[in-house]
């Protein structure tokens, strides 16, 4: 019977021969199983561990049997919203094992959307993440939850994820269980990891799939979709349903009392967003320097009302986003960089800026730190790069060789623009200057390089590039000549430590180049005083 089903499979044009020869083709036929003759349930993927079910409950057959049930176009919804505000996590426990788990994550104020979704499947559990600004909550799937409906579900319907890393984190948390792999060493085991699902590879192919248009709906505007809608108007999220219905919910109960504070203000106090912004009023407050204190902030940083409709070039119109709170995947996808912010940033990076990220998977942030003295240079790189800032720059204390140090420093949201500067910039976490060094330097990018590491001289410049060993200083010592034709040499500060100078012959032709992007209190680095 399965050469049969194969056999038909191969004559179909959309299946062809590459998906019936895969190695995968018996999944497609092994998500069901049958009880006697008329009782088809769900197979479970892998080998789901005992320990796992002792700490969970284990499903039973009628359970399993009535996922069947579930509509097609809920599983088509659940992928578009996981597509666009999950992901497949996958880490590595303290004792090096593997961890898999699913996590639909959404604003608070959303909560319903995950409420309605733990209706449907009755797995999973919830979680706040408490931020007074902007909270958020996650519904988190467990690995068997996964091994026993979700993957199963997938297959079953012929459902699968569209976006390149949600398909990548799918991929390999299969090649895991179905490999039944424990540790997370073992994974480098595999050079490639294969496809489960071949994907469209026209326009026309993708509208024509059966669950695109649920798949749509749950990826780009989720309170949309119909059944969703009706929950909530059965369901209304307050405070005495939460208390009464909701509390085995939550995985901690710190979050379950999080949330009915969090509907007994909206309910009590009529004034609770105006309190929320002063609240953040005064964040920014006490965290200001005295630049800025002559500004009065009457009311919270927020975008301007836009009422002017001419055409301005890309980047000049980019209001600041403090206190926005947390952006979701798709609008941080959303987010790129113009050309003059990026030849900043750059330079940023070329001198004292560095990103950085607690977990390698996600979204670097660019930091940059200066101390009192070059406060100003500080708030000029803010005001420049403040759309893509949650909070103003703050001051820090450091003690080096026994003397206090303070500084201010200033950071960025983690975006997924910034990877590409990551990829250019660091080899196993060490700053190097990229290959392709010379399309890189803009005569901005070198600006704020100078103002960054530029140590002005009687007759000259130095830049301070300490961090960088020979070749990486040679590499940008070579564009500064070709480039820009500047007469360049090297000093040796230290025996370890050579750092670039440029002669006073070239001081004026380099003036011309970076004074238009340099503020005034740094003209002293070019010999301007």
């Amino acid at each position: 019977m399965a050469t049969v089903i194969t056999n038909l499979l191969s004559a179909i044009p959309v299946f062809g021969q590459d998906l019936v020869e895969s190695t995968y083709v018996t999944e497609l036929f092994s998500c069901l199983v049958y009880k006697g003759n008329n009782f088809p349930v769900l197979a479970t993927i892998g080998t789901v561990s005992t320990q796992a079910l002792k700490k969970g409950r284990k499903l039973r057959f009628n359970d399993k049997k009535e996922y069947l049930s579930i509509p097609y176009k809920f599983i088509a919804f659940l992928v578009g919203l996981i597509d666009g505000d999950g992901y497949i996590q996958i880490t590595k426990t303290t004792k090096g094992y593997i961890a898999i788990k699913l996590i639909i994550c959404l604003s608070l104020e959303d909560i319903s959307s995950l409420e309605y979704i733990y209706s449907v499947f009755k797995i999973g559990k919830l979680q706040i993440y408490r931020d007074i600004k902007n909270p958020i909550c996650k519904l988190v799937i467990s690995k068997t939850d996964l091994q026993e409906v979700i993957f199963p579900l997938l297959i079953h319907h012929n459902i699968y994820f569209l976006t390149e890393s949600r398909r990548a984190q799918f991929d390999l948390a299969m090649l895991i269980i179905k490999n039944d792999l424990k540790l997370f060493n073992q994974i480098s085991n595999y050079n490639k990891v294969p496809t489960f699902f071949v994907l469209p590879k026209t326009a026309s192919e993708y509208l024509s799939l059966a669950f695109f248009k649920n798949w749509l709906v749950g990826f780009t505007n989720a309170n949309k979709y119909q059944e969703l809608q009706n929950f909530i108007q059965e369901k209304p999220l307050n405070y005495k349903r939460v208390k009464s219905e909701l509390k085995n919910l939550f995985s901690d109960r710190k979050s379950y009392y999080f949330l009915l504070k969090f509907l007994r203000n909206k309910v009590e106090s009529p004034t609770f967003k105006v309190r929320k912004a002063n609240y953040q009023r005064k964040d920014i407050r006490k965290f200001s320097t005295n630049a800025l204190s002559d500004i009065t902030y009457s009311k919270p940083i927020l975008a301007p009302k836009i009422v002017k409709r001419e055409i301005v070039v890309w980047g000049e119109n980019l209001c600041s986003t403090v206190g926005y709170g947390r952006y979701t995947k798709i609008v941080k996808q959303m987010v790129k960089l113009p050309y003059y912010q990026e030849s900043v940033i750059i330079g940023i990076i070329l001198s004292d800026g560095h990103l950085f990220s607690s977990k390698p998977h996600e979204n670097p942030s660019l930091e940059f730190k200066q101390s009192f003295k070059n406060s100003l240079y500080v708030w000029f790189v803010f005001s420049i790069l403040s759309h893509y800032c949650n909070r103003v720059p703050y001051p820090v204390k450091s003690i080096r060789n026994g003397k206090v140090h303070f500084a201010l420093r200033m950071y960025t949201r983690g975006l997924p623009c910034f990877n590409t500067y990551r990829d250019l910039f660091y080899i196993n976490k060490i700053k190097i200057i990229p290959e392709d060094i010379y399309n890189l330097l803009t005569p901005v990018a070198l600006a704020h390089l100078i103002m960054g590491d530029g140590k002005g001289r009687k007759h000259g410049l130095n830049i301070c590039l300490d961090s960088y060993n020979l070749k990486d200083i040679i590499r940008l010592m070579n564009v500064l000549i070709i480039k820009y034709n500047l007469d360049c040499t090297l000093h040796y500060h230290t025996p370890t430590q050579p750092r670039i100078y440029i002669r006073q012959r070239s001081m004026d032709k380099l003036r011309s180049i970076v004074k238009h992007y340099m503020i005034p209190s740094m003209y002293y680095k070019i010999g301007i005083s």
